[in-house]
């Protein structure tokens, strides 16, 4: 009778445990809906390089299947693709407004 006795008060032990973890659990969760949320504000940061180009070219010759890109740029004389760089930004700051055509 002794270890039922025991066995009784441990499972109200976890019982009531369980139930004032419950209820401040929901407690908790209905004070956080009645505060207003403040709006987070969003700061778009940019990954695109911005340097100028020594070259900015368009790509027009013919060819089967074409997988480079139509435009590309040459950055310290290596070419680099166009999708890398602020291009908006090239325009406004560099020297080369725009991209010459290759034939």
């Amino acid at each position: 009778m002794k270890q039922l006795s025991i066995l009784t008060e441990m499972s109200q032990k976890k019982y009531i445990r369980i139930i004032i973890t419950t209820i401040a659990g929901l407690t908790m969760f209905a004070c956080r809906g009645s505060r207003p949320e403040k709006p987070t504000p969003v700061t778009e940061i940019s990954t695109l390089k911005r340097v100028c180009p020594e070259a900015w070219y368009r790509n027009l010759m013919p060819g089967i299947g074409k997988t480079e890109p139509e435009e590309y740029l040459v950055v310290n004389g290596i070419r680099a693709e166009i999708r890398d760089y602020d291009v908006e930004w090239i325009r406004k700051n560099c020297p080369i407004k725009g991209p010459s055509e290759v034939h």
